[in-house]
């Protein structure tokens, strides 16, 4: 009898509070194919549903494999439906929020997106697999990275830089102290490299990123820190390296080679952690 309380008071607090849960993605797929023909292309998946009201409400949300999709129903018959599509490539940032203690019970997701509406979701609680969407979100935003091999120019030196073009980009490569003019080697660039490709963060974005902690920053062991993301819980891209790591109070912030990264703890407890 207790048990059977405590699951209808989680379905009131739900539907209460709006808050979403996971759905199966392809039955949600061939729903919305079944109601709505041309709403998705043809080639195009869903790869998570959420639906709102502890899926007992009329509104819900999609993260397909070109866009974030939302499905707002409006008035008192539901007749009028709004969709917003949101293409990744407008996304800026995003954040997702474990679930704290006592009434704090709601895990969240948050997205930025460039001229659109900031975006937010309550989930209900352990219905959804938090750490899974972002690492969905990490394979579709993050840059992803690519080998490729280029000729060493003549007249560079072991250990001397050289520019040298890859799909367009105009790349900074540091020669081997082995190699030299004529012979081949390879170079790891991001797919959506912003210039030149240099290890390490610039100069000018350290100072600014050091302005932003405060004084009472101290810097950590970026290895540690990345060995621990890694497993508790995973949250970095495949690719992704930690180059600087900074500790303020509870809180973490880091430099990756794709991002600037912030661990948020709030709450008494500090149970509640933001991943932004």
């Amino acid at each position: 009898a207790r048990s059977r309380f405590r699951k209808m008071l989680s379905a009131l607090r739900d539907y209460v509070g709006d808050n979403y849960i996971q759905a199966d993605a392809q039955a949600e797929e061939t729903k919305l194919r079944s109601s709505f023909p041309f709403l998705l292309k043809q080639d195009e998946k869903v790869a998570f549903a959420f639906l709102g009201r502890g899926g007992s409400g009329r509104d819900s949300f999609y993260l397909t494999d070109r866009r974030i999709l939302e499905r707002d129903v409006k008035g008192l018959t539901g007749a009028s439906v709004k969709y917003v599509s949101t293409p990744y490539s407008k996304v800026k940032a995003w954040a997702i929020s474990t679930a704290g203690g006592g009434f704090d019970s709601d895990s969240e997701l948050q997205v930025w997106a460039s001229g659109m509406k900031h975006l937010e979701i309550e989930f209900s609680k352990k219905k959804v697999d938090l750490f899974a969407i972002n690492q969905f979100f990490n394979s579709k935003i993050l840059p992803q990275e690519q080998e490729v091999t280029v000729v060493i120019p003549q007249g560079v030196t072991p250990g001397s830089q050289f520019q040298t073009a890859v799909a367009g980009q105009q790349l900074t490569v540091l020669c081997p102290p082995h190699l030299g003019p004529g012979m081949t080697m390879s170079i790891t660039v991001p797919s959506t490299n912003p210039g030149s490709y240099t290890s390490g963060p610039k100069q000018e974005e350290t100072g600014a990123f050091l302005n932003w902690l405060g004084d009472d920053a101290k810097e950590v062991d970026p290895r540690e820190l990345e060995a621990r993301l890694r497993t508790d819980p995973n949250v970095l891209a495949a690719n992704e390296r930690i180059e600087l790591a900074f500790k303020s109070r509870r809180d973490h912030m880091l430099l990756s080679n794709q991002r600037l990264f912030v661990l948020d703890r709030r709450g008494i407890t500090g149970k509640k952690v933001v991943f932004l």
